[in-house]
C-alpha cells in the first residue's frame, strides 16, 4: 500500500494490469484520464440488456473484479456512471441510465465496497461516443463508466 492523501500522481499501474488481465476477452477498457482519474469502460453486451438495470451474468465476473480491487485499495473510490442510446424518450432514459449506475453500485457494495466509497449518477443520452443513428453506434453508447479516483485525505 502507499500514503494515503493527494490524488496527483497516484500510482495507477498496478490496478491497471490486474483489471486489464482480470477483465481481458469482456471488451473492457482501463485508461487513466485527464483529471488524473481510472476510467473502467464496460461494454453494452457485457452489462444489460435493452431496457433492463438487471445486471447480466457476463458483467458479474468484471464487477467482481472491481470489487476485489476497490477491496484491496482502500484509498480507492468508484463513482457509476450509466449512459443509454437516444432510442425511447429522454427522461425515460436518464432514469433508465441512473437505475443501471445504482445497480452497479449495489453490487459492488454487495461484495464489500464501503457505500460511502461509492457514488452512482445516470447520464441518459447526453454524451454519446457513437453515431446514434446505426445499430452499432447505439450498442456502443449503452454502457456504464466506473471511475476509480483516490480518496483525498
Amino acid at each position: 500500500g502507499g500514503a494515503l492523501g493527494g490524488t496527483a500522481g497516484y500510482n495507477w499501474n498496478a490496478i491497471r494490469g490486474k483489471l486489464n488481465k482480470d477483465t481481458a476477452g469482456t471488451g473492457t477498457q482501463i485508461t487513466e484520464q485527464p483529471d488524473g482519474s481510472l476510467k473502467v469502460h464496460i461494454p453494452s453486451q457485457v452489462t444489460f440488456d435493452t431496457d433492463s438495470a438487471t445486471i447480466k451474468p457476463s458483467f458479474r465476473t468484471v464487477l467482481d473484479q472491481v470489487a476485489q480491487t476497490l477491496g484491496q485499495h482502500q484509498d480507492v473510490s468508484a463513482n457509476v456512471v450509466g449512459h443509454t442510446d437516444s432510442t425511447g424518450n429522454p427522461s425515460y432514459n436518464m432514469q433508465l441510465s441512473q437505475r443501471r449506475a445504482q445497480s452497479v453500485a449495489g453490487y459492488l457494495g454487495d461484495r464489500g465496497v464501503a457505500r460511502n466509497r461509492l457514488s452512482a449518477e445516470g447520464r441518459g443520452q447526453t454524451q454519446p461516443v457513437a453515431d446514434n443513428a446505426t445499430e452499432a453506434g447505439r450498442a456502443q453508447n449503452r454502457r456504464v463508466e466506473i471511475f476509480l479516483k483516490p480518496i483525498s485525505g
